[in-house]
């Protein structure tokens, strides 16, 4: 969704501590996918629902710890 340049931008600025460089990728990667068609975004965000609730309790209670831990 928000192509494979941004997305290998994001994954080499998450390992850095350059937060500036984060902020530039996490940017391009938001303004990408906020021009993407709003109808694709809507079936491919249900597909993610739907990932998500299929992983259970208490695998879905870790991903949501871990993602609050890296806010």
């Amino acid at each position: 969704m928000v192509g494979g340049s941004n997305a290998c931008k994001l994954i080499s600025a998450s390992k850095t501590l350059d937060m500036p460089l984060q902020r530039e990728a996490m940017k391009d990667c938001f303004s990408s996918l906020m021009n993407q068609d709003p109808e694709l975004v809507k079936s491919e965000l249900k597909l993610l629902i739907n990932r998500l609730q299929s992983l259970g309790k208490s695998k879905l209670k870790l991903l949501i710890n871990l993602l609050q831990g890296l806010g």
